[in-house]
């Protein structure tokens, strides 16, 4: 399991998709490049790497801060026309279990997320108007209906593939 972060962010607005050339922009995204290349070089069977989005579900914590803000009433929305791509935590745990069974994807480096990005602008929008919001942030967990209003649960791979294996 590795990050979206591996890959950098998107070019000329576009994700980065599988086979694009890594650009990571932080330690982090570095450091998940440096174990996906340790796995290509060094894995002596079959391996996959997935580079999952921004992940969330139950008991979230990344989320929940923006859902107690909502809440009260304030959300800042830093880099609001920046994009990116989210996914529920059941979705990608799907994703991952049917990568493992497809031999056809040894090998491959792909990402685990909603192939299309989204503004932080409208996920703010979106954690805003979520039904249940106030529920979420005052229990400590994030709202799964979050999923129906902005993530499609569907998981991008090159042309597709990955997105069948998900089904």
């Amino acid at each position: 399991m590795s990050s979206q972060s591996a890959g950098g962010p998107a070019r000329d607005g576009r994700p980065v998709a599988e086979g694009d050339p890594a650009r990571p922009v932080s330690d982090y995204g570095r450091s998940k490049l440096e174990g996906e290349r340790a796995v290509a070089r060094g894995w002596p069977g079959p391996w996959i790497v997935l580079r999952p989005g921004v992940l969330y579900g139950a008991r979230d914590r990344g989320l929940l801060t923006y859902f107690r803000m909502a809440a009260r009433g304030v959300l800042p929305v830093p880099a609001a026309r920046s994009r990116v791509q989210i996914g529920s935590v059941e979705q990608a745990a799907l994703g991952i279990a049917r990568a493992a069974g497809r031999p056809d994807l040894a090998g491959r480096i792909g990402f685990l997320c909603d192939p299309n990005p989204i503004a932080v602008a409208e996920l703010g929008e979106g954690i805003v108007h979520a039904e249940g919001a106030e529920d979420a942030a005052d229990d400590g967990r994030v709202d799964h209906r979050l999923a129906g209003r902005h993530a499609t649960n569907r998981v991008a791979w090159g042309k597709g593939a990955f997105r069948k294996a998900s089904r």
